[in-house]
């Protein structure tokens, strides 16, 4: 089911300069719906919109840093003991933050909670950073050794300063 949409704002230069749409969504995808002023604070949506079943439906302001709404229609949520906001000929509504009507199933609570799930997620995603990190090589130190060392060759005198590779050369050229 699909109606329009004649909104009457508050003062009427509410909107004037911002952005006042219709939104609906989670009943199989998002309609968008202008608003289009007919005269001072009175609108009319550009088509209808989805107002049954799983549709949510709503009047959105934006103006500035506020995000506003109204619902339009909302269906009953048993699971949160939300009750429907019907589809009605007239009705006058507060606009209120967004969030109020977009996640009506939220509800206070104590911040140490997610707080707490917040810290526990990010000590499993460190672990299983260090694990990967552990089992992959990083951070151990590899050394390549040349298959050949060229032999070092003595300078000014003949004397080598090295013995060892001196005594090396002697052992070598008795062969």
């Amino acid at each position: 089911m699909t109606t329009g949409v004649q909104v009457e704002l508050q003062p009427p230069d509410a909107a004037k300069g911002h952005s006042l749409a219709l939104v609906s969504w989670q009943g199989g995808g998002r309609v968008l719906s202008g608003l289009r002023e007919i005269g001072p604070g009175r609108y009319v949506s550009d088509r209808p919109v989805p107002v049954g079943g799983s549709w949510k439906s709503m009047l959105s302001l934006q103006r500035g840093d506020e995000v506003m709404a109204a619902p339009v229609y909302l269906p009953a949520d048993p699971e949160i003991g939300a009750p429907e906001v019907p589809v009605v000929p007239e009705r006058r509504e507060r606009m209120v933050r967004n969030t109020q009507v977009y996640l009506r199933e939220s509800h206070a609570g104590s911040a140490w909670v997610s707080t707490a799930a917040y810290a526990g997620l990010a000590v499993v995603v460190g672990a299983w950073i260090g694990l990967f990190a552990l089992a992959s090589g990083a951070g151990t130190r590899r050394e390549s050794v040349p298959a050949h060392r060229p032999e070092a060759k003595p300078e000014g005198n003949g004397h080598v300063d090295d013995w060892s590779t001196a005594h090396r050369r002697v052992l070598a050229s008795r062969d």
